[in-house]
């Protein structure tokens, strides 16, 4: 069972959740017999999070309840305090930030220097940078710190990553690219899963030098040349990137907004249970749907 886990959380990290599922469920079986809270715990966590990856809520947060209840006598062990984590990033996908950022705080508040509390503070410091909130620096510093210190290469490249874009001015557009080239050439190495590509390379700086349509002609061209988007998150980011670009009502648009309703529509398949679905009804309201 260690071993199938083990290749489950390796197929999750480089970003091939069904994979993950698949090795999860033919396993479930193996691990009821065994009855090993860890690894049974990890198992589900794995599941939790690859079904929010996805896009299925329910299963996700489902998941999430299972570790929860297996592991309440041992709230300090870290797959109890990543299934929180995974709480956190369930609220964040769905708009509520604020939410989100209780649970990131909470994490980053206990003196463990672990994966998650790491994590954590790599995800806040994103989140919060997102928004403007120059305090996500400060997080997003200490996360490349404390992951180089703690041999963390996964988190040290995402935040490294996050850090180039978000730095990045039009004086400074040689030396970007270069560095996120060399951050791209290093997550290739690994075998580690980055949201990250040399259109998203170029279009970030297209932005900073004022070309909108440069950016806009990106952006269509990873959606088109990607058809498959194992994270349904990445690509309603994508979707909704076109939109903000393009004011203009014209097929490109009418054609994305089609395929948001599908996703949309997907994820609301899946979001049955009281909190996907209470969560999922302030996303669509937020949207104006």
């Amino acid at each position: 069972l260690q071993a199938y886990i083990i290749w489950a959380m390796t197929e999750y990290f480089r970003g091939n959740y069904q994979k993950t599922l698949q090795i999860c469920e033919e396993n479930d079986e193996f691990a009821n017999k065994l009855q090993v809270r860890f690894w049974s715990s990890l198992k589900d966590l794995l599941q939790a999070m690859s079904y929010l990856a996805i896009g299925n809520l329910d299963a996700s947060w489902n998941f999430l309840a299972q570790v929860e209840d297996r592991q309440k006598n041992y709230p300090t062990e870290k797959i109890a305090m990543h299934a929180w984590k995974v709480k956190g990033d369930f609220f964040r996908m769905l708009g509520e930030r604020d939410k989100a950022a209780q649970y990131y705080r909470e994490l980053i508040s206990d003196p463990a220097r672990n994966f998650t509390t790491i994590d954590s503070r790599f995800t806040l410091g994103t989140m919060l940078l997102s928004d403007g909130n120059a305090e996500g620096m400060v997080w997003l510093m200490e996360a490349i710190r404390e992951a180089d210190e703690q041999h963390l290469a996964g988190i040290a490249l995402r935040a490294r990553t996050v850090k180039a874009f978000s730095l990045a001015t039009s004086d400074t557009l040689e030396t970007f690219e270069l560095e996120c080239r060399s951050l791209m050439e290093k997550i290739k190495e690994s075998g580690l899963y980055v949201f990250l590509s040399e259109e998203m390379i170029s279009a970030h700086s297209a932005g900073l030098r004022q070309d909108a349509d440069r950016v806009l002609s990106l952006t269509l061209e990873m959606l088109e040349t990607r058809h498959s988007y194992n994270n349904i998150w990445e690509e309603l980011y994508l979707l909704n990137r076109v939109l903000n670009l393009n004011g203009r009502e014209n097929k490109d648009n009418r054609k994305i907004r089609e395929r948001i309703k599908e996703l949309i529509k997907q994820l609301a398949a899946n979001a049955m249970t009281p909190v996907a679905r209470n969560a999922l009804q302030k996303y669509r309201k937020k949207r104006g749907e």
